[in-house]
């Protein structure tokens, strides 16, 4: 059984049968692995909390699914 990669938006929430990977290459410069699980739309980053390894969106929406060795260079993030 294949995964489905789950994409959230705004207002509604999809699962497509599509790869984190091939995902990854349709938005080259725009998203962001933050975790093996996890990509994100770099341009939605209100900030980045080190301490509380914490994502803020411009919605306000946080994440904590970060991973602290993907985030080494967090200056990648914004």
């Amino acid at each position: 059984m294949k995964r489905k990669t789950i994409v959230v938006l705004d207002y509604n929430t999809y699962s497509l049968n599509i790869s984190m990977k091939k995902l990854l290459a349709l938005f080259d410069n725009e998203l962001l692995l933050v975790h093996r699980a996890c990509a994100i739309n770099k341009n939605r980053v209100l900030k980045y909390d080190i301490q509380k390894n914490v994502i803020v969106f411009d919605n306000n929406m946080e994440i904590d699914i970060v991973s602290k060795k993907r985030m080494k260079n967090s200056e990648n993030i914004m």
